[in-house]
Protein backbone atom coordinates (compact mmCIF):
# COMPACT_ATOMS: atom_id res chain seq x y z
CA UNK A 1 0.00 0.00 0.00
CA UNK A 2 2.98 2.62 0.78
CA UNK A 3 5.00 1.22 -2.18
CA UNK A 4 1.63 1.98 -4.42
CA UNK A 5 1.20 5.72 -2.36
CA UNK A 6 5.01 6.64 -2.98
CA UNK A 7 4.95 5.32 -6.75
CA UNK A 8 1.51 7.64 -7.41
CA UNK A 9 3.49 10.58 -6.51
CA UNK A 10 6.43 10.08 -8.45
CA UNK A 11 4.64 9.04 -11.43
CA UNK A 12 2.34 12.38 -10.80
CA UNK A 13 5.52 14.21 -11.18
CA UNK A 14 6.68 12.29 -14.51
CA UNK A 15 3.63 13.10 -15.98
CA UNK A 16 4.39 16.86 -15.60
CA UNK A 17 5.08 19.37 -18.56
CA UNK A 18 6.15 22.28 -16.65
CA UNK A 19 4.26 23.29 -14.06
CA UNK A 20 1.47 21.45 -15.55
CA UNK A 21 -0.23 18.24 -13.80
CA UNK A 22 -0.97 15.49 -16.78
CA UNK A 23 -3.62 12.85 -16.04
CA UNK A 24 -1.06 10.59 -18.26
CA UNK A 25 2.26 10.42 -20.42
CA UNK A 26 0.88 9.62 -23.70
CA UNK A 27 -2.68 11.12 -25.02
CA UNK A 28 -2.57 14.03 -23.39
CA UNK A 29 -0.46 17.85 -24.15
CA UNK A 30 -2.54 19.79 -21.49
CA UNK A 31 -4.04 20.03 -17.88
CA UNK A 32 -7.34 19.74 -17.02
CA UNK A 33 -7.91 21.31 -13.49
CA UNK A 34 -10.52 18.42 -12.68
CA UNK A 35 -7.90 16.25 -12.10
CA UNK A 36 -4.93 18.69 -11.53
CA UNK A 37 -6.16 19.96 -8.58
CA UNK A 38 -6.76 16.55 -7.38
CA UNK A 39 -3.20 15.84 -8.38
CA UNK A 40 -1.92 18.45 -6.86
CA UNK A 41 -3.91 18.64 -3.52
CA UNK A 42 -2.27 14.86 -3.02
CA UNK A 43 1.15 16.41 -3.77
CA UNK A 44 0.63 18.53 -0.92
CA UNK A 45 -0.02 15.83 1.42
CA UNK A 46 3.06 13.99 0.16
CA UNK A 47 5.24 17.12 1.05
CA UNK A 48 5.82 19.12 -2.11
CA UNK A 49 3.62 21.95 -1.44
CA UNK A 50 5.72 23.98 -3.97
CA UNK A 51 4.71 21.85 -6.89
CA UNK A 52 0.95 22.19 -6.11
CA UNK A 53 1.35 25.49 -5.83
CA UNK A 54 3.63 26.62 -8.94
CA UNK A 55 0.22 24.18 -10.70
CA UNK A 56 -2.48 26.27 -8.95
CA UNK A 57 -0.54 30.11 -9.96
CA UNK A 58 -0.08 28.65 -13.11
CA UNK A 59 -3.66 27.78 -13.96
CA UNK A 60 -5.19 30.71 -12.49
CA UNK A 61 -2.87 32.89 -14.20
CA UNK A 62 -4.17 31.38 -17.80
CA UNK A 63 -7.77 30.69 -17.04
CA UNK A 64 -9.85 32.47 -14.89
CA UNK A 65 -12.20 34.89 -16.92
CA UNK A 66 -13.47 38.27 -16.18
CA UNK A 67 -17.28 36.47 -16.08
CA UNK A 68 -15.79 33.91 -13.13
CA UNK A 69 -15.73 31.12 -15.57
CA UNK A 70 -12.49 28.93 -14.84
CA UNK A 71 -11.53 26.97 -18.11
CA UNK A 72 -11.11 23.71 -17.68
CA UNK A 73 -8.55 22.69 -20.09
CA UNK A 74 -5.12 24.50 -20.72
CA UNK A 75 -2.62 23.71 -23.48
CA UNK A 76 0.91 22.82 -21.92
CA UNK A 77 1.64 26.54 -22.93
CA UNK A 78 -0.98 28.09 -21.23
CA UNK A 79 -3.42 28.95 -23.62
CA UNK A 80 -6.45 28.22 -23.37
CA UNK A 81 -7.85 25.31 -24.92
CA UNK A 82 -10.42 25.73 -27.05
CA UNK A 83 -11.60 22.20 -28.43
CA UNK A 84 -14.88 21.22 -27.59
CA UNK A 85 -16.32 21.39 -23.75
CA UNK A 86 -14.02 24.62 -23.19
CA UNK A 87 -16.96 26.62 -22.39
CA UNK A 88 -19.46 24.22 -21.57
CA UNK A 89 -17.85 22.40 -18.43
CA UNK A 90 -19.17 23.36 -15.58
CA UNK A 91 -17.30 21.32 -12.47
CA UNK A 92 -13.76 23.65 -13.16
CA UNK A 93 -15.17 26.35 -10.53
CA UNK A 94 -15.34 24.49 -8.22
CA UNK A 95 -12.48 22.55 -8.53
CA UNK A 96 -9.85 25.49 -8.63
CA UNK A 97 -11.73 26.74 -5.22
CA UNK A 98 -11.32 23.58 -3.54
CA UNK A 99 -7.52 24.05 -4.05
CA UNK A 100 -7.02 27.54 -2.88
CA UNK A 101 -8.59 26.33 -0.16
CA UNK A 102 -6.87 22.69 0.04
CA UNK A 103 -3.19 24.82 -0.05
CA UNK A 104 -4.79 27.50 2.74
CA UNK A 105 -5.75 24.63 4.91
CA UNK A 106 -2.46 22.25 4.40
CA UNK A 107 0.47 24.64 3.66
CA UNK A 108 0.31 27.93 5.51
CA UNK A 109 -3.06 29.38 6.42
CA UNK A 110 -5.76 31.73 3.89
CA UNK A 111 -2.85 34.67 4.37
CA UNK A 112 -0.80 32.55 1.43
CA UNK A 113 -3.38 31.97 -0.88
CA UNK A 114 -4.78 35.75 -0.41
CA UNK A 115 -3.87 37.13 -4.12
CA UNK A 116 -5.85 34.46 -5.51
CA UNK A 117 -9.01 36.63 -3.57
CA UNK A 118 -10.67 38.50 -6.62
CA UNK A 119 -10.49 35.03 -8.96
CA UNK A 120 -12.31 32.70 -6.12
CA UNK A 121 -15.43 35.70 -5.88
CA UNK A 122 -15.49 35.82 -9.76
CA UNK A 123 -15.63 32.19 -9.52
CA UNK A 124 -18.38 31.88 -7.30
CA UNK A 125 -20.51 34.45 -9.26
CA UNK A 126 -20.45 32.22 -11.91
CA UNK A 127 -21.63 29.50 -10.32
CA UNK A 128 -24.70 31.67 -9.44
CA UNK A 129 -25.18 32.60 -12.73
CA UNK A 130 -25.14 29.03 -14.02
CA UNK A 131 -27.91 28.42 -11.59
CA UNK A 132 -29.95 31.14 -12.21
CA UNK A 133 -29.76 29.58 -15.91
CA UNK A 134 -32.21 27.07 -14.51
CA UNK A 135 -34.82 29.43 -12.46
CA UNK A 136 -36.14 31.47 -15.54
CA UNK A 137 -40.05 31.42 -15.56
CA UNK A 138 -40.57 28.16 -17.76
CA UNK A 139 -37.44 26.85 -17.56
CA UNK A 140 -37.83 23.11 -19.45
CA UNK A 141 -41.33 23.56 -18.98
CA UNK A 142 -42.48 20.67 -21.90
CA UNK A 143 -40.36 17.82 -20.18
CA UNK A 144 -42.21 15.43 -17.82
CA UNK A 145 -41.50 16.75 -13.84
CA UNK A 146 -39.69 19.90 -14.88
CA UNK A 147 -38.98 20.84 -11.13
CA UNK A 148 -36.36 18.20 -11.54
CA UNK A 149 -34.43 20.64 -13.25
CA UNK A 150 -35.12 23.68 -10.90
CA UNK A 151 -32.19 25.40 -9.19
CA UNK A 152 -29.46 22.91 -9.95
CA UNK A 153 -26.59 24.12 -12.45
CA UNK A 154 -27.03 24.55 -15.89
CA UNK A 155 -26.13 21.62 -18.63
CA UNK A 156 -22.92 20.60 -19.59
CA UNK A 157 -20.33 18.07 -20.44
CA UNK A 158 -17.96 17.75 -17.69
CA UNK A 159 -19.37 14.81 -16.89
CA UNK A 160 -17.14 12.30 -19.48
CA UNK A 161 -20.08 9.63 -19.46
CA UNK A 162 -22.40 12.29 -21.37
CA UNK A 163 -21.81 13.06 -25.08
CA UNK A 164 -24.17 15.87 -24.86
CA UNK A 165 -24.61 19.30 -22.57
CA UNK A 166 -26.29 17.09 -19.11
CA UNK A 167 -27.73 18.30 -15.77
CA UNK A 168 -25.30 16.25 -13.96
CA UNK A 169 -25.12 16.42 -10.54
CA UNK A 170 -21.45 16.04 -10.36
CA UNK A 171 -21.29 19.82 -11.57
CA UNK A 172 -23.76 20.68 -8.23
CA UNK A 173 -21.40 18.57 -5.94
CA UNK A 174 -18.23 20.39 -7.11
CA UNK A 175 -20.50 23.88 -7.23
CA UNK A 176 -21.41 23.16 -3.40
CA UNK A 177 -18.04 22.28 -2.16
CA UNK A 178 -16.84 25.86 -4.20
CA UNK A 179 -19.64 27.36 -2.03
CA UNK A 180 -18.67 26.08 0.98
CA UNK A 181 -14.71 26.27 0.50
CA UNK A 182 -15.52 30.06 -0.81
CA UNK A 183 -17.27 30.80 1.90
CA UNK A 184 -14.38 29.64 4.37
CA UNK A 185 -11.78 31.23 2.31
CA UNK A 186 -13.91 34.79 2.42
CA UNK A 187 -14.18 34.55 5.69
CA UNK A 188 -10.37 33.84 6.93
CA UNK A 189 -9.35 36.76 4.46
CA UNK A 190 -12.00 39.01 6.64
CA UNK A 191 -14.48 39.41 3.74
CA UNK A 192 -17.69 38.93 5.95
CA UNK A 193 -20.05 40.16 3.17
CA UNK A 194 -19.05 37.75 0.70
CA UNK A 195 -18.56 34.73 3.24
CA UNK A 196 -22.58 35.71 4.18
CA UNK A 197 -23.33 35.75 0.44
CA UNK A 198 -21.50 32.43 -0.33
CA UNK A 199 -23.43 30.72 2.39
CA UNK A 200 -26.31 31.83 1.26
CA UNK A 201 -26.11 30.43 -2.09
CA UNK A 202 -24.43 27.45 -0.54
CA UNK A 203 -27.50 26.80 1.13
CA UNK A 204 -30.19 27.44 -1.93
CA UNK A 205 -28.10 25.05 -4.15
CA UNK A 206 -28.21 22.31 -1.46
CA UNK A 207 -31.98 22.67 -1.01
CA UNK A 208 -32.33 22.76 -5.17
CA UNK A 209 -30.25 19.73 -5.55
CA UNK A 210 -32.17 17.75 -2.76
CA UNK A 211 -35.31 19.11 -4.28
CA UNK A 212 -34.06 17.81 -7.45
CA UNK A 213 -32.77 14.19 -6.87
CA UNK A 214 -36.15 13.13 -5.09
CA UNK A 215 -38.06 14.64 -8.18
CA UNK A 216 -35.67 12.71 -10.51
CA UNK A 217 -35.76 9.80 -8.88
CA UNK A 218 -40.05 10.03 -8.66
CA UNK A 219 -40.32 11.03 -12.11
CA UNK A 220 -37.86 7.65 -13.08
CA UNK A 221 -39.38 5.75 -10.36
CA UNK A 222 -35.95 4.45 -9.16
CA UNK A 223 -34.60 3.25 -5.87
CA UNK A 224 -31.04 4.04 -6.18
CA UNK A 225 -29.76 7.72 -5.84
CA UNK A 226 -29.50 9.14 -10.17
CA UNK A 227 -26.63 10.59 -11.81
CA UNK A 228 -28.48 13.63 -13.55
CA UNK A 229 -31.69 15.29 -13.61
CA UNK A 230 -32.26 14.03 -17.49
CA UNK A 231 -32.34 10.51 -17.83
CA UNK A 232 -32.01 9.37 -14.38
CA UNK A 233 -29.34 7.18 -14.84
CA UNK A 234 -26.61 5.39 -12.09
CA UNK A 235 -23.64 6.19 -11.83
CA UNK A 236 -22.11 5.46 -8.72
CA UNK A 237 -18.07 6.32 -9.62
CA UNK A 238 -19.43 10.44 -10.32
CA UNK A 239 -21.92 10.16 -6.66
CA UNK A 240 -19.01 9.45 -4.55
CA UNK A 241 -17.90 12.87 -5.08
CA UNK A 242 -20.73 14.23 -3.52
CA UNK A 243 -19.64 12.22 -0.60
CA UNK A 244 -16.20 13.02 -0.61
CA UNK A 245 -14.56 15.67 -1.18
CA UNK A 246 -17.97 17.65 -1.62
CA UNK A 247 -19.21 16.11 2.03
CA UNK A 248 -23.14 16.34 0.34
CA UNK A 249 -24.25 12.98 2.17
CA UNK A 250 -26.75 14.17 3.91
CA UNK A 251 -28.57 15.72 0.82
CA UNK A 252 -29.29 12.14 -0.81
CA UNK A 253 -32.04 9.22 1.18
CA UNK A 254 -30.14 7.06 2.91
CA UNK A 255 -32.03 4.15 1.85
CA UNK A 256 -31.36 4.85 -2.18
CA UNK A 257 -27.63 5.50 -1.28
CA UNK A 258 -27.34 2.31 0.70
CA UNK A 259 -29.27 0.66 -2.41
CA UNK A 260 -27.07 2.32 -4.99
CA UNK A 261 -23.84 0.73 -3.41
CA UNK A 262 -25.04 -2.54 -2.18
CA UNK A 263 -25.87 -3.02 -5.81
CA UNK A 264 -22.80 -1.52 -6.71
CA UNK A 265 -20.72 -3.96 -4.49
CA UNK A 266 -22.67 -7.12 -6.41
CA UNK A 267 -21.85 -5.75 -9.45
CA UNK A 268 -17.94 -5.75 -8.49
CA UNK A 269 -18.15 -8.87 -7.26
CA UNK A 270 -19.46 -11.05 -10.05
CA UNK A 271 -15.63 -9.77 -12.11
CA UNK A 272 -14.95 -13.26 -9.48
CA UNK A 273 -17.32 -15.39 -11.36
CA UNK A 274 -15.33 -18.06 -13.56
CA UNK A 275 -15.32 -17.19 -17.32
CA UNK A 276 -16.96 -13.37 -16.32
CA UNK A 277 -16.32 -11.18 -19.16
CA UNK A 278 -15.90 -6.97 -17.73
CA UNK A 279 -14.31 -3.45 -18.22
CA UNK A 280 -13.96 -1.01 -15.54
CA UNK A 281 -11.53 2.12 -15.09
CA UNK A 282 -9.93 2.19 -11.94
CA UNK A 283 -11.88 5.89 -11.49
CA UNK A 284 -13.84 3.06 -9.33
CA UNK A 285 -10.98 3.61 -6.22
CA UNK A 286 -12.81 6.90 -5.27
CA UNK A 287 -16.25 4.65 -4.55
CA UNK A 288 -14.05 3.35 -1.45
CA UNK A 289 -14.13 6.09 0.56
CA UNK A 290 -17.95 6.17 0.32
CA UNK A 291 -17.91 2.68 2.26
CA UNK A 292 -15.55 4.61 4.53
CA UNK A 293 -18.43 7.58 5.15
CA UNK A 294 -21.10 4.79 4.88
CA UNK A 295 -19.06 3.50 8.11
CA UNK A 296 -18.55 0.28 6.02
CA UNK A 297 -14.67 0.16 6.57
CA UNK A 298 -14.62 -3.56 5.99
CA UNK A 299 -15.86 -3.24 2.51
CA UNK A 300 -14.28 -0.17 1.68
CA UNK A 301 -11.07 -2.60 2.23
CA UNK A 302 -12.42 -5.37 0.04
CA UNK A 303 -12.65 -2.86 -2.40
CA UNK A 304 -9.29 -1.32 -2.39
CA UNK A 305 -7.84 -4.74 -2.35
CA UNK A 306 -9.82 -6.28 -5.62
CA UNK A 307 -8.38 -2.86 -7.49
CA UNK A 308 -4.73 -3.56 -6.82
CA UNK A 309 -5.17 -6.83 -7.83
CA UNK A 310 -5.47 -5.13 -11.04
CA UNK A 311 -2.06 -3.44 -11.34
CA UNK A 312 -0.57 -5.05 -14.42
CA UNK A 313 2.42 -5.96 -14.33
CA UNK A 314 1.97 -5.20 -10.06
CA UNK A 315 5.69 -4.43 -9.51
CA UNK A 316 4.99 -1.67 -11.61
CA UNK A 317 2.23 0.08 -8.99
CA UNK A 318 0.13 0.94 -12.29
CA UNK A 319 -3.20 1.20 -13.14
CA UNK A 320 -4.56 1.50 -16.58
CA UNK A 321 -7.09 4.05 -17.32
CA UNK A 322 -9.46 0.76 -18.51
CA UNK A 323 -8.97 -3.01 -17.08
CA UNK A 324 -9.59 -5.54 -18.48
CA UNK A 325 -10.90 -9.56 -17.62
CA UNK A 326 -8.43 -10.47 -20.28
CA UNK A 327 -5.09 -9.07 -20.02
CA UNK A 328 -3.80 -10.16 -23.01
CA UNK A 329 -6.87 -8.59 -24.89
CA UNK A 330 -5.42 -6.24 -27.59
CA UNK A 331 -8.00 -2.90 -27.09
CA UNK A 332 -7.35 1.00 -25.53
CA UNK A 333 -6.04 0.79 -22.31
CA UNK A 334 -5.73 4.66 -21.47
CA UNK A 335 -3.19 5.70 -20.07
CA UNK A 336 -0.80 3.85 -18.04
CA UNK A 337 0.14 5.33 -15.51
CA UNK A 338 -3.11 7.70 -15.56
CA UNK A 339 -1.87 10.01 -12.01
CA UNK A 340 -6.21 11.36 -11.65
CA UNK A 341 -6.33 7.65 -10.64
CA UNK A 342 -3.76 7.57 -8.88
CA UNK A 343 -4.34 11.55 -6.61
CA UNK A 344 -7.72 8.89 -5.73
CA UNK A 345 -5.87 5.83 -4.39
CA UNK A 346 -4.34 8.45 -2.32
CA UNK A 347 -7.14 10.25 -1.52
CA UNK A 348 -8.58 6.54 -0.29
CA UNK A 349 -5.70 5.53 1.64
CA UNK A 350 -5.64 9.13 3.53
CA UNK A 351 -9.21 9.12 4.18
CA UNK A 352 -9.19 5.32 5.34
CA UNK A 353 -6.78 6.89 7.92
CA UNK A 354 -8.52 10.27 8.81
CA UNK A 355 -10.95 12.65 7.60
CA UNK A 356 -10.97 16.75 8.21
CA UNK A 357 -14.78 17.30 8.99
CA UNK A 358 -15.45 21.16 9.64
CA UNK A 359 -15.21 21.05 13.49
CA UNK A 360 -13.40 17.64 13.98
CA UNK A 361 -10.63 14.96 12.68
CA UNK A 362 -11.76 11.51 12.79
CA UNK A 363 -8.45 9.15 13.16
CA UNK A 364 -9.05 5.81 11.61
CA UNK A 365 -12.34 6.20 10.02
CA UNK A 366 -11.90 3.36 6.84
CA UNK A 367 -8.96 1.67 8.98
CA UNK A 368 -9.55 -1.83 8.69
CA UNK A 369 -8.76 -4.21 11.79
CA UNK A 370 -6.13 -5.83 9.41
CA UNK A 371 -4.02 -2.58 9.32
CA UNK A 372 -3.87 -2.53 12.93
CA UNK A 373 -2.81 -5.90 13.46
CA UNK A 374 0.86 -6.90 13.67
CA UNK A 375 3.23 -4.26 13.43
CA UNK A 376 0.48 -1.55 13.01
CA UNK A 377 0.59 1.16 11.06
CA UNK A 378 2.12 4.51 11.47
CA UNK A 379 1.89 8.21 9.90
CA UNK A 380 4.65 10.80 10.32
CA UNK A 381 4.29 14.15 8.75
CA UNK A 382 0.60 14.18 7.13
CA UNK A 383 -0.24 17.35 6.75
CA UNK A 384 -4.27 18.14 7.40
CA UNK A 385 -6.35 21.04 8.42
CA UNK A 386 -5.95 20.62 11.55
CA UNK A 387 -2.07 20.30 11.89
CA UNK A 388 0.72 17.80 11.35
CA UNK A 389 -0.32 13.97 12.09
CA UNK A 390 1.89 11.44 13.76
CA UNK A 391 -0.30 8.21 14.76
CA UNK A 392 0.69 4.96 15.27
CA UNK A 393 -2.14 2.48 16.29
CA UNK A 394 -1.37 -1.47 16.29
CA UNK A 395 -4.00 -4.14 18.36
CA UNK A 396 -1.57 -6.58 20.04
CA UNK A 397 -4.11 -9.57 21.31
CA UNK A 398 -7.07 -7.37 22.95
CA UNK A 399 -5.66 -4.37 23.50
CA UNK A 400 -5.66 -1.11 20.62
CA UNK A 401 -3.01 1.43 21.72
CA UNK A 402 -3.07 4.57 19.67
CA UNK A 403 -0.14 7.41 20.02
CA UNK A 404 -0.36 10.98 18.87
CA UNK A 405 2.80 12.95 18.56
CA UNK A 406 2.71 16.58 18.78
CA UNK A 407 1.94 18.38 15.49
CA UNK A 408 -1.57 19.15 15.77
CA UNK A 409 -4.04 21.94 16.59
CA UNK A 410 -4.10 22.10 20.35
CA UNK A 411 -7.80 22.42 20.19
CA UNK A 412 -8.15 20.13 17.52
CA UNK A 413 -11.81 18.11 18.72
CA UNK A 414 -11.02 14.26 17.58
CA UNK A 415 -13.47 11.71 16.86
CA UNK A 416 -11.52 7.82 16.88
CA UNK A 417 -12.87 4.86 15.21
CA UNK A 418 -12.37 1.42 16.54
CA UNK A 419 -11.25 -0.23 13.14
CA UNK A 420 -13.15 -3.12 14.47
CA UNK A 421 -16.35 -1.71 15.39
CA UNK A 422 -17.28 -3.30 18.43
CA UNK A 423 -17.62 -1.84 21.98
CA UNK A 424 -14.47 -2.09 24.49
CA UNK A 425 -14.33 -3.27 28.40
CA UNK A 426 -12.44 -0.90 29.29
CA UNK A 427 -10.77 2.68 27.40
CA UNK A 428 -8.20 4.83 29.05
CA UNK A 429 -6.74 7.98 27.52
CA UNK A 430 -3.52 9.38 28.57
CA UNK A 431 -3.71 6.92 31.47
CA UNK A 432 -7.38 7.78 32.49
CA UNK A 433 -10.24 6.22 32.49
CA UNK A 434 -12.66 6.84 30.23
CA UNK A 435 -16.57 5.68 30.18
CA UNK A 436 -17.79 7.89 27.18
CA UNK A 437 -17.48 5.33 24.29
CA UNK A 438 -19.55 3.20 22.36
CA UNK A 439 -19.24 0.20 19.84
CA UNK A 440 -18.18 2.93 17.51
CA UNK A 441 -15.58 4.94 19.13
CA UNK A 442 -15.15 7.64 21.13
CA UNK A 443 -14.59 11.75 20.74
CA UNK A 444 -12.00 13.89 22.84
CA UNK A 445 -12.11 17.83 22.58
CA UNK A 446 -8.28 17.87 22.28
CA UNK A 447 -5.37 15.75 20.80
CA UNK A 448 -4.33 13.01 23.20
CA UNK A 449 -0.86 11.66 23.85
CA UNK A 450 -1.93 7.73 24.25
CA UNK A 451 -4.80 5.80 24.25
CA UNK A 452 -5.47 2.34 24.83
CA UNK A 453 -8.78 0.19 24.19
CA UNK A 454 -9.09 -3.12 25.77
CA UNK A 455 -11.61 -6.11 24.59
Amino acid sequence: LVDMLRAQAAYMLINQSGHAMQPGPRNYNRSFIRDGAATAATLVRMGMPKTARDYLQWYAGHAVHENGLVSPILNDDGSVNTGFGSDIEYDSQGQFIWLVAELARLDGGARSVRDYQDKVTRAMKFMQELRERTMVPGYLADQPSPERFHGILAPSISHEGYPVPTHSYWDDYWALKGWHDGAWLAEQWGDAKTAAWAREQYAALRASMAASIRATMKWKGIDTIPADADMGGSDPTSLSIGLDPAGQQDVMPADALKTTFDRYLDDVRKRDVPGALYAYTPYEIRNVLTYVHLNRPQEAHELLMRFLGHRRPAPWQVLAEVVYSDPRHAIYLGDMPHTWIGSEYARAIFGMLMHEGDDTLSLLPGTPPAWVAGDGLRVDGLPTAYGTLAMAARQQGQTLRITLAPGLHKDTALKVSWPNRTQPSRVTVDGKVVTDFDDQGLRTTQPFKRLEASW
